[in-house]
């Protein structure tokens, strides 16, 4: 359990039956100073409810999820700040209450097999975050990148998509602003989808300058 700021200082494999790390506590910086950390059962990094907390700089390769933001606090003001997390099932996955003033950003999500980004998914529409910034980041072999986002949203051309078996996967999503994005995608390139719960689902969602290329699907809407 890390309670403080942490710096790494060499490699760790570890075989975890629940997670490699729990972070527990506010307002910390993990700092794995481009140390590896390789986990063959579990997921890597677990944090409940800890408001501020910066991860970075580290090199993750789960069996399961990369990081894992759970609770019913929600993790505000969570950033997550060049990291490489490959293989596994999950890069960065959010559950629970809302999780507001998320930063992701400069990160490399490679070879994932089922979602690289997971914000509050949540399939009775009841989680969903506000202020996300998803910046600077290469998505290599990307599965899907799934977002439940109201207000605040940014998610422009300074990310880089290569090799994407999926796309973008908005839902119950609001007041955002997509633009400029180049996605290279065998599948949909985005969806828009809504549980039903959430009436200003799609309201002031503007979506500007996007190029598919190879896409199967462009644009879906699902209600």
């Amino acid at each position: 359990t890390i309670t403080s700021n942490y710096n790494f200082s060499q490699n760790h494999n570890c075989n975890s039956s629940s997670q490699s790390f729990l972070i527990s506590g506010v307002n910390l910086i993990i700092d794995c100073k481009n140390y590896t950390i390789t986990e063959i059962n579990a997921s890597i990094i677990f944090s409940t409810s800890s408001h501020g907390v910066t991860i970075q700089n580290c090199i993750l390769i789960p069996n399961q999820t990369g990081v894992y933001l759970g609770g019913n606090g929600g993790a505000h003001g969570f950033k997550l700040i060049n990291n490489t997390i490959q293989h596994g099932t999950q890069g960065l996955e959010t559950s629970g209450t809302n999780h507001d003033d998320l930063n992701i950003s400069y990160n490399t999500f490679f070879n994932l097999s089922n979602r690289d980004l997971s914000i509050s998914f949540d399939s009775y529409g009841k989680a969903y975050s506000k202020n996300v910034t998803i910046q600077y980041n290469i998505f290599n072999q990307s599965q899907l990148i799934y977002l439940s986002a109201r207000e605040g949203l940014v998610f422009d051309q300074t990310n880089t998509f290569t090799n994407m078996y999926g796309g973008l996967y908005f839902q119950d999503s609001s007041h955002t602003l997509i633009r400029d994005l180049i996605l290279n995608t065998n599948g949909t390139a985005i969806t828009l989808s809504s549980t039903g719960t959430y009436s200003s689902f799609g309201l002031n969602m503007t979506l500007t300058n996007i190029t598919a290329n190879n896409a199967r699907i462009g644009l879906q809407y699902d209600y």
